[in-house]
């Protein structure tokens, strides 16, 4: 049976975006797969900043869970058949908290803190 988790990507306004994993939802797989987004979030926090003269002079308050995410999505993970290496993307983008969940990670965007509990 897989283990599912999801990750909900927070900002200190209360801004939210949410990301899906099937399978391997376990802190052994889901930490190290994060720990580079966490890295970037605390040593180059402006990757995670909309600039709206970029963007046609739109302006919106805060894409940081938004834009977090996005980089959570293309992590890309690898696994063997027989010789043969394949890759895929892990995790995907939802709208909301999975009822079959084993595991919900909190990560704030601004902070780079990631917090998680076992909830079945």
């Amino acid at each position: 049976m897989a283990t599912r988790c999801n990750v909900v990507v927070k900002n200190n306004v209360g801004e939210t975006s949410v990301v899906y994993r099937h399978c391997d939802g376990y802190p052994e797989s889901v930490l190290p797969a994060l720990e580079p987004i966490l890295s970037k979030i605390k040593t180059t926090p402006k990757d995670f900043q909309w600039n709206a003269h970029e963007h046609g002079g739109l302006k919106i308050t805060n894409l940081r869970p938004i834009l977090v995410a996005h980089d959570i999505v293309k992590i890309e993970e690898s696994y063997f058949i027989g010789n043969n290496q394949r890759t895929y993307r892990p995790f995907e983008f939802t709208t909301n908290i999975h009822g079959d969940i084993e595991y919900l990670y909190t990560l704030n965007a601004d902070t780079g803190e990631l917090e998680y509990e076992k909830v079945r």
